[in-house]
């Protein structure tokens, strides 16, 4: 079952609305009857499938790299076996592991996120009704002292409310980014597995014999550089939310 979203914020879905309504008017019989609640069917399913990602998405998202690089750290284990791709294999388990921790570095964001809204005195739905019920009273009270008093506090809740959607947009960017992040991370996990399922693995860097520690740094090595820094720059961003909910 799809979820409903507003289509009036998505201008694709009342695009192809607008589209259908033209088309249906034109086209069918009885073309307002049918065409109407057409279109109104239309830009509700497209702005379902366009609608933003939210935490609990991502949250489910993660769990499914989990699982997938779970994969690739026993595909990595049953291919790479000699002594020399010890290190190799490090790296990826290393960087399996890291996605494997994803899921519950999303649930701890989702947690404060929560506790955030929760005990937030800036509610965006709150601010709007509050707004809706005060402009209703000043159209009673126009022009008298009461209406003026009103007026003011119509002000500070215009104000409040525009605080309080700023602080939405910027939680709505930092999902839309940490979204962004993991559909790299998928890819790159990927072109790993792909890598390993090759007749010829990627040359190794070149090191001392004696040097597993460079080895088996995920940076060094050709076959795990992509993901690891893509991992370095979700890290970077989950710690950034965390510390800021």
């Amino acid at each position: 079952m799809l979820p409903l979203t507003d289509p009036l914020r998505h201008p694709l879905a009342m695009a192809c609305a607008g589209l259908v309504l033209v088309i249906g008017v034109k086209v069918l019989p009885f073309g307002w009857f049918l065409a109407l609640p057409l279109a109104a069917l239309v830009a509700y399913v497209v702005a379902a499938r366009r609608r933003e990602a939210t935490l609990p998405d991502l949250i489910r998202r993660s769990l499914q790299l989990a699982g997938g690089a779970d994969a690739v750290a026993e595909e990595a284990g049953q291919r790479l076996l000699q002594a020399q791709e010890m290190g190799r294999l490090t790296a990826i388990q290393l960087c399996c592991q890291r996605v494997q921790e994803l899921p519950s570095t999303l649930e701890q964001l989702h947690a404060g996120d929560h506790a955030k809204r929760s005990s937030s005195l800036l509610s965006v739905s709150h601010l709007e009704q509050r707004l809706r019920q005060e402009r209703k009273r000043l159209g009673r009270e126009s022009g008298s002292a009461l209406g003026r008093q009103r007026e003011r506090l119509i002000q500070q809740l215009e104000r409040n409310l525009n605080l309080a959607r700023q602080g939405k947009e910027a939680g709505s960017l930092r999902v839309m980014a940490v979204s962004e992040h993991l559909e790299s991370v998928a890819g790159d996990l990927q072109a790993m597995q792909v890598d390993l399922r090759q007749p010829v693995l990627p040359a190794l860097p070149d090191h001392p014999l004696d040097a597993f520690e460079a080895q088996s740094d995920p940076r060094q090595d050709p076959m795990t550089v992509d993901l690891a820094r893509e991992l370095d720059e979700l890290d970077q961003l989950l710690r950034d939310a965390l510390g800021n909910s």
